[in-house]
């Protein structure tokens, strides 16, 4: 931040939320990692213009500081070439052009939900009141509904885990949507909060939800509920995205570190399923699974699955 005011920095001081200035976020890009370290020192904490330590980046620099030398002729050759006569001749062009033809500015269509009050005849419970959260959307909307969600007495999920309500304008493979879809009790339209506010609190979200042809609509199934993952590091998604995805879905992953065939058949044996992601690059990490004729699949098994609502075992094989 370059300012000690504003809701973002309300917010982040109520919440415990570290605040540093815009020096933190430069030393960082240029490669000065200590920054990381230390958040709260005085040079991250003063908050005024955008200053920028050319110090940290001295080979970047010298470019600058060294005048580029033209003989005499390199210049005329430079003047007399085709594409110096052309820039001139635009150069010389564009100022009457721009005097006989200004611009017309676009026509903005009227904006929708703006300033239009909600009076909520009936107060939800904290417990059934909607958790929002908004992902998708082409328009650039998403703080006018987010706005609209308060007003009408629900709650903006602050995770895809607390999500029980999901807008969204069309089914996308964003982390966000692969993430909630497993938790979401309604997958539902903007169109769902536009005439909530026009009826003063929440409409029925069935007639709202998302209609897409090509994936499965049952809402509140847990895909991956009695399974466990083991994703390896070089699987794209990365697995960080891929771990959010299936515990939101009720699953479990191990990352950190690689379950032996001993606990895989503990685990298998209590009726939990064991399943290996992985990719091309990693599979020599999966060679004492794959002895044992255990299965390993592709990071496709986790995205496609949690969008049909259904596990095909047999689609996405790594062989």
């Amino acid at each position: 931040m370059n300012r000690k005011e504003g809701l973002k920095y309300q917010k982040a001081q109520e919440w415990g939320i570290g605040i540093v200035n815009t020096q933190w976020l430069q030393d960082v890009m240029l490669g000065h990692y200590e920054a990381l370290r230390l958040p709260t020192a005085p040079k991250y904490q003063q908050f005024e213009d955008v200053r920028l330590d050319y110090g940290l980046v001295p080979h970047l620099m010298a470019a600058w500081k060294v005048p580029i030398k033209l003989t005499e002729e390199v210049w005329k050759r430079f003047t007399a070439s085709e594409a110096f006569k052309e820039a001139q001749k635009r150069k010389q062009e564009s100022p009457a052009k721009s005097e006989s033809t200004a611009p017309k500015r676009p026509r903005l269509a009227p904006e929708e939900e703006e300033n239009i009050p909600v009076t909520v005849t009936t107060t939800l419970p904290d417990d059934k009141a909607p958790q929002v959260l908004i992902t998708g959307l082409k328009d650039d909307g998403d703080l006018k509904k987010a706005s609209a969600v308060l007003q009408l007495g629900g709650a903006l999920a602050k995770s895809p885990k607390e999500c029980t309500h999901l807008v969204t304008d069309r089914i996308q493979r964003t982390v966000k949507l692969l993430s909630a879809f497993g938790t979401a009790k309604f997958v539902v339209t903007p169109r769902w909060i536009k005439d909530s506010v026009a009826n003063n609190g929440f409409v029925e979200e069935r007639p709202y939800q998302v209609d897409d042809p090509d994936a499965e609509k049952t809402f509140g199934f847990s895909l991956d509920q009695g399974t466990i993952f083991f994703i390896t590091p070089g699987v794209y998604p990365s697995p960080p995205i891929l771990k959010g995805i299936v515990e939101c879905s009720g699953g479990m992953v191990y990352l950190k570190r690689r379950p032996s065939l001993k606990q895989v058949t503990s685990v298998t044996q209590g009726g939990t399923k064991f399943i290996v992601i992985s990719c091309d690059n990693d599979l020599h990490l999966c060679r004492e699974y794959m002895s044992k004729n255990i299965n390993i699949y592709s990071a496709e098994f986790i995205l496609t699955g949690v969008l049909r609502q259904c596990i095909e075992y047999d689609a996405f094989l790594l062989s």
